[in-house]
């Protein structure tokens, strides 16, 4: 057997002892069978760290034969074709793997490394090594299948190092933004961004805030297509460790259409309410303006004349002059405020009066006065409707005070409510301010704080 680990090495001299150490070592570490055909003699020789070639004698597979019997049938006709290439080729031949039976019955997978050594034109040796890769199969194996589930499943996911380099993506992914995966890879998560520079580097500021803090972050963003198309995605962000580096791992699926329905459902149902905001101004509203001013004119007549009455007729009065207020009221919030330029400040003062007087709570505005000059026509009535939409969501964790805020940064305009209510803000308000946050590019955040108090920001590009 030394003779042959002799020849093994390719050369005529024996290998020096600390190479027969190296040798019996990498054997143990890799559980691998080195092996030693001499062709001219159809002869195996064979050297293990454990003394057996997968269970079987060194001695029992001296012959080829031998060892091709321990080989399913089914996998001869290709390794005899791989064989009859191999010995065409002086030098290294390719790996080859094929199934071997062990003396345990098992069938065992390996992966042949080899060279053919040749002498006088033709080939007359070949060595190499017979390593077992039935594990490293099945695990490579899963991880195809792992691959297959990733790229069957709808939602978008990617991985990335912290300096947002993408190291995978799902077809998915590439369907949604149109990049390839390969144009992705190696490349900046910046790609997917549909907010500026600054507006990306503050949210994923927050995002990482947050995962530091709970573990995962769930939100909305703007994002673009490959073609600079606008896309609204709904993300889940969450940190792994792989021994090495932090790895961040995240989920996206488009909501840009079931946005736009929500949107068309939305506006139908402001549609109807500015009707009705119409009818109750027109309509009702105008009758009961007609019967306070009678009953007035009742109460004066019947208070000249010295009538019993005349107590009554101007309690009548001052009521019908309330209910015509609070339909007025209710009118204007139906229809929704008509704003002039600039006009954005007194509405919002006015919306604070009417959470007072409505839900008698505290409510304090501050506007911020670069804000009000530079946010007019639509978005002015949008940022109303947001305010409006918040407040009604804080009343629901019944605060004993209310206030909200609109503020101007370097390249983004802010409104940000706060109360001291407690639970979680309605799940119905909470998408109507998705989606009225997102008629301007906007995104919101909440924040909930022990015991008491909560707090809701939503962040818009100034552009």
């Amino acid at each position: 057997m030394a003779e042959r680990a002799d020849r093994v090495t390719g050369s005529g001299e024996p290998p020096p002892g600390d190479d027969l150490a190296l040798i019996e070592s990498a054997l143990a570490a890799s559980g691998a069978a080195l092996f030693d055909h001499d062709l001219s003699a159809e002869r195996l020789a064979w050297r293990t760290a454990s003394g057996s070639v997968f269970g079987h004698t060194p001695a029992s597979l001296a012959r080829l034969t031998d060892f091709v019997a321990l080989i399913p049938a089914e996998d001869r006709p290709a390794l005899r074709a791989a064989y009859q290439t191999t010995l065409g080729t002086e030098g290294p031949t390719p790996p080859v793997r094929y199934r071997i039976r062990h003396a345990d019955g098992s069938l065992r997978l390996v992966e042949v490394h080899g060279r053919v050594q040749w002498s006088d034109g033709r080939p007359v040796r070949s060595v190499g090594l017979l390593i077992d890769v039935s594990e490293r199969s099945a695990l490579e194996q899963q991880l195809r299948l792992h691959a297959q589930v990733l790229d069957a499943i709808a939602d978008g996911v990617t991985m990335a190092r912290e300096d947002g380099t993408i190291l995978m993506v799902n077809r998915a992914i590439e369907a949604m933004h149109g990049w390839s995966r390969e144009e992705l890879v190696g490349g900046s998560t910046r790609v997917f961004s549909g907010l500026s520079p600054a507006e990306h580097a503050r949210l994923r500021a927050h995002v990482q805030g947050v995962v530091t803090r709970d573990g995962r972050w769930f939100g909305e963003t703007l994002e673009r297509r490959r073609d600079g198309r606008p896309l609204r995605v709904r993300r889940s962000m969450a940190l792994l460790h792989d021994g090495k580096e932090r790895l961040w791992v995240g989920t996206r699926t488009d909501v840009t259409e079931l946005r736009a329905l929500e949107r068309e459902v939305l506006e139908a149902a402001e549609r109807e309410q500015q009707r009705l905001g119409q009818w109750l101004h027109e309509g009702i509203g105008q009758e009961l303006a007609g019967a306070a001013l009678l009953a007035a004119t009742l109460a004066h007549q019947a208070t000249a004349a010295g009538s019993p009455l005349a107590a009554s007729a101007a309690a009548l009065a001052e009521r019908l002059g309330h209910l015509t207020g609070e339909c007025r009221r209710l009118a204007h919030r139906a229809r929704g405020f008509v704003l002039a330029s600039g006009g954005l400040a007194l509405a919002l003062e006015a919306l604070a009066r009417d959470c007072e007087a409505t839900h008698a709570l505290p409510c304090e505005a501050i506007v911020d006065g670069e804000f009000a000059a530079a946010v007019d026509g639509e978005r002015a009535q949008v940022l109303h409707r947001i305010a409006a939409d918040a407040i009604e969501a804080a009343v629901a964790g019944r605060p004993m005070q209310i206030g909200f805020e609109l503020g101007v940064g370097a390249d983004t305009f802010w409104f940000r409510l706060w109360d001291d209510g407690e639970g979680p803000f309605p799940d119905d308000a909470l998408r109507h301010l998705r989606y009225r946050a997102g008629e301007l590019f906007g995104t919101p955040s909440v924040e909930y704080h022990d015991p008491r108090g909560r707090e809701l920001v939503v962040r818009f590009p100034k552009d």
